[in-house]
């Protein structure tokens, strides 16, 4: 146990530059940081880096600038005396509000220097009238620049970046009324420009079933650009079984596991409802750089005491992180 005492319902988690583990910690409104300067593998204290927070859900370094992501805005913070607690915010970007899907999350990539948002669907199935919901957004780091990079996720709750190719990727969670066995939720690299089904299909172009009284509602009359769409639809790195609700993902490029999981990624399920698939644990994600060959496993379970018991949950899986020797870090809210 690395951290427990004043962590509530903890969601994604980044390390600084100078390697003290961040956490958004989500029903206290904040983001709290665990340095660990005796290097025991215990958090020394919790240090409420920033206050104030709504629907806190993640958050990212860019360099010394801490980006955290609310249901409605986005956020940059600094830290002027290198306390840990960030006396200063400046608000770079409002965000769509609530909906289905109020968290945001969001991903910095310091190479290509942009930010990387993920919003998420008002609704299980439905027509957004906003083109900025089930979407992922692109902004320069000042906030400016901003724009749709990729569309019809419904919920791609995990974001992050390939360690070799710098390809942003994604997970995302699958619609709700076809039963325990689908849609299944996919993993994948987010391409720039590219759509992934929702609210029209899932997997590789396969249609929702419109026989589903609110779905046909929802979706009909379907048109030749829904059709172009779908059929534009490229095949995912990985399925999953539905409803497990994949949250991070994370990959692993250190020393310290065995060699095959080098690039390998970890995905964290905090889902387990469907009774189809036992959840709540993480899962590895083994392929080439640019997800072909894909092969997932389970790689912790037990957090579920009983199975297909949403009741008597040990814990569940959100946020994935690792320091600089390679040490894999897990929170469970």
């Amino acid at each position: 146990m690395f951290a427990a005492t004043g962590l509530r319902n903890p969601r994604f988690m980044d390390l600084s530059p100078d390697g003290v583990l961040f956490v958004a910690n989500a029903s206290l409104c904040q983001i709290a940081a665990l340095p660990d300067r005796d290097h025991d593998g215990i958090a020394d204290t919790l240090i409420v880096a920033v206050v104030g927070l709504e629907r806190v859900h993640s958050l990212a370094f860019y360099g010394e600038d801490l980006y955290v992501a609310e249901h409605d805005r986005r956020t940059r913070n600094r830290d002027a005396d290198g306390d840990l607690v960030y006396e200063q915010s400046e608000t770079l970007a409002m965000m769509p509000e609530w909906g289905q899907h109020s968290t945001r999350t969001v991903v910095a990539d310091e190479i290509k220097q942009k930010i990387y948002v993920s919003v998420g669907s008002t609704c299980d199935i439905c027509r957004e009238d906003d083109a900025e919901r089930a979407t992922v957004l692109e902004f320069n780091p000042d906030g400016s620049g901003r724009r749709i990079f990729a569309r019809d996720l419904r919920n791609g709750a995990g974001l992050t970046l390939h360690p070799v190719t710098n390809e942003l990727w994604a997970t995302n969670n699958g619609h709700d009324r076809e039963g325990v066995h689908l849609p299944p939720e996919w993993i994948d690299v987010v391409r720039d420009g590219g759509f992934y089904g929702w609210p029209l299909a899932y997997g590789f172009s396969t249609w929702v079933d419109v026989s589903i009284e609110e779905y046909g509602e929802a979706l009909f009359p379907l048109t030749r650009e829904d059709s172009l769409d779908v059929a534009s639809m490229q095949r995912p790195a990985a399925l999953v079984p539905a409803h497990l609700a994949p949250m991070a993902i994370h990959f692993y490029n250190h020393d310290l596991l065995p060699p095959a999981y080098h690039n390998a990624a970890f995905v964290a399920f905090r889902g387990g409802h469907s009774g189809a698939v036992i959840g709540y644990k993480v899962m590895a994600l083994f392929s080439n750089p640019d997800g072909s060959d894909a092969r997932v496993a389970d790689f912790m379970t037990g957090f579920s005491s009983v199975p297909f018991d949403d009741e008597n949950v040990r814990g569940k899986p959100v946020g994935i992180a690792t320091d600089d020797l390679g040490n894999l870090y897990i929170g469970s809210d």
